[in-house]
């Protein structure tokens, strides 16, 4: 059988023209209203990322054994894979709501109010001409597109939209496909502030599909002032042996350096210190693949890169990295399949909590793109699940300074309350 879900080369996704004003709205997420983060949400959220990354890493470890065969770039994002599942668990039922709650098993006592305010959670500061300038963006959308012509359960719908913000839309895949995709890609382009463009092509057997979207902007300095270069090119060496000359951004942070036999990693701040960016760079006879793993990025991740107050030194790192930008757009289906998610995409997936239509998931498309340079960190990521029908104080402490560079192939983690939103490989610039 064909594939239900395909997608366009990047250069024809420059134009997003079309319509973008629909009457297809069925009820709309509920309201978050103004969002604070105070200190026992992060208390909760720090606590809670350790559930979430064993799901983030056990994923992460699927994608990089399929995907990393030809010293490709890789990226991924847990956070929307996590989100796109964890709606779809509440319209399904039986076997398939089982396999879909074993996935997500580690994440349970995850609250969804809390982990969608957090990822939706802003900050501005007032600039010297007294205009706003943004230090933080997130935007997290989940949205549920249906066929005019399929039934739905209103109370999952209203379930949905209360309990797990997501807002339901209908419109015609079966009789015009074609402005149902320019519908959705504009609709994913808005939601990721006009930075990603899925260019997906849904075709008239697609009976509904369930999308979330995620866009982080984070800047490394106020006022989005760039980062200094250094004065030399240093020789960046890519995983197939190649090299590149490159100028390396230079980012000083007081910051300890993470170090065992397998890798070295530091992580940076954005202004608001809430978004992390973890660099690990591999160690004398191991490559990135060897450390980009389950055991390994759990302690990188948890590791305390702080200063500790109680001893006389403080360390102040600089690091050197280059700015790189890596886009992809894959199926997934495999890697859920191999994680014990089996009826979802067969005859036997139940989905009667949101409609009576035999249904299967004929595939689930993750796509992302992210941009790290001078300036910051913009990202964005949207998963689609398709489903077709089938039937100041003085410091005294002596300062160490050290300099940590990233020179060769690296793993990178972009975190946002100590939760990984974006994990990737670049193993060329």
């Amino acid at each position: 059988m064909k594939n239900k879900l395909l997608f366009l080369l990047p250069f024809l996704l420059s134009s997003c023209s079309g319509p973008t004003n629909f009457d297809g709205e069925i009820k709309q997420a509920k309201e978050l209203g103004k969002i604070i983060i105070n200190n026992n949400d992060s208390l909760s959220l720090k606590s809670c990322s350790k559930n979430f990354n064993s799901f983030a890493l056990e994923f992460m470890t699927q994608y990089f054994l399929k995907e990393n065969k030809e010293n490709n770039n890789l990226l991924l994002s847990p956070l929307t894979v996590y989100e796109c599942f964890n709606f779809a668990k509440e319209c399904a039922n039986g076997k398939t709501q089982s396999e879909i709650d074993s996935l997500l098993s580690s994440c349970e006592n995850i609250p969804q109010d809390l982990l969608y305010r957090a990822f939706n959670y802003d900050k501005k500061i007032e600039s010297d001409d007294l205009h706003e300038v943004d230090q933080l963006t997130q935007i997290l959308d989940n949205s549920i597109w249906i066929d005019n012509e399929v039934s739905y359960k209103q109370d999952c719908i209203d379930h949905l939209a209360n309990d797990f913000y997501v807002s339901s839309y209908k419109t015609d895949f079966k009789n015009n496909p074609s402005e149902s995709s320019q519908i959705i890609n504009n609709y994913c382009f808005d939601k990721t502030n006009g930075f990603l463009n899925p260019g997906f092509i849904f075709d008239s057997d697609t009976y509904f599909t369930l999308i979330s979207s995620y866009y982080l902007k984070a800047l490394w300095q106020e006022h989005g002032s760039e980062l200094p270069l250094t004065v030399d090119e240093y020789t960046f060496v890519n995983n197939d042996k190649s090299f590149k000359k490159t100028k390396l951004n230079q980012k000083i942070e007081e910051k300890r350096i993470f170090s065992n036999d397998q890798c070295s990693s530091v992580m940076l701040n954005d202004t608001t210190k809430n978004i992390g960016c973890y660099f690990i760079v591999p160690n004398q006879g191991y490559n990135i693949i060897d450390i980009m793993n389950k055991d390994n990025l759990s302690k990188v991740l948890s590791y305390d890169y702080s200063n500790d107050t109680e001893t006389k030194y403080v360390y102040e790192t600089t690091c050197l990295f280059p700015s790189f930008t890596i886009e992809n757009n894959v199926s997934i289906r495999e890697e859920i399949s191999n994680l014990g998610v089996h009826d979802l995409f067969s005859t036997k997936c139940d989905f009667s909590r949101l409609t009576d239509v035999p249904v299967y998931c004929n595939d689930v498309q993750h796509v992302n793109k992210i941009e790290v340079g001078r300036r910051g960190i913009e990202g964005a990521s949207i998963t689609a699940m398709v489903m077709c029908g089938t039937a100041y104080v003085e410091d005294k402490r002596i300062k160490i300074q050290q300099n940590f560079v990233v020179d060769k192939s690296f793993g990178f983690v972009i975190t946002s309350m100590n939760i990984p939103t974006f994990i990737g490989i670049v193993n060329k610039l």
